[in-house]
């Protein structure tokens, strides 16, 4: 015994034998008409959306000057009033030749290439003791603080000579 399929063969028609339903050819329509509405909008929304490009203005930001006694008052700190002192004698004995700092590194690294008394310039990092007496407290981009190591209140400040143009 044979069983048969509902099709044929492979160029007999889909609904061969029987009516096709009715809300096939609306359906079908309804589908091709939908497709071409999506590529019309798509199109419609790619030529409208096209404009110049425009520069976005940036906000200007206003540096904020912050009173640091004001907010350590309100932190509960109690005044104290030492002024460093900073000495005028030190540029002839002690000449800042080369200063390595990094640019993200704060005052806790860097290395100065100090010389002392006309002599070889020695590298001195972050905390290091210069001449025995004077310890290096901050490196900065062409700036060196150094600090009494046996007085907390004397200072000097090296700086670079001014690059010739």
């Amino acid at each position: 015994m044979r069983m048969s399929s509902v099709r044929s063969s492979p160029s007999a028609p889909l609904f061969a034998g029987r009516a096709a339903p009715r809300w096939l050819p609306w359906g079908v329509a309804l589908l091709v008409w939908l497709c071409a509405g999506f590529v019309v909008a798509y199109v419609a929304l790619r030529w409208l959306g096209r404009s110049p490009v425009t520069a976005v203005p940036v906000p200007s930001v206003q540096a904020v000057a912050v009173d640091t006694q004001a907010v350590a008052r309100a932190l509960g700190a109690r005044e104290q009033r030492v002024e460093p002192v900073v000495l005028a004698v030190a540029p002839t004995r002690y000449v800042l030749t080369g200063v390595v700092s990094p640019v993200a590194g704060g005052q806790r690294s860097g290395v100065a290439l100090i010389a002392i008394d006309g002599q070889r310039p020695g590298t001195y990092r972050v905390g290091a003791v210069v001449d025995g007496r004077w310890a290096v407290q901050s490196v900065e981009r062409r700036t060196v603080v150094l600090q009494s190591a046996d007085s907390a209140g004397e200072r000097i400040t090296l700086s670079l000579p001014a690059p010739e143009s």
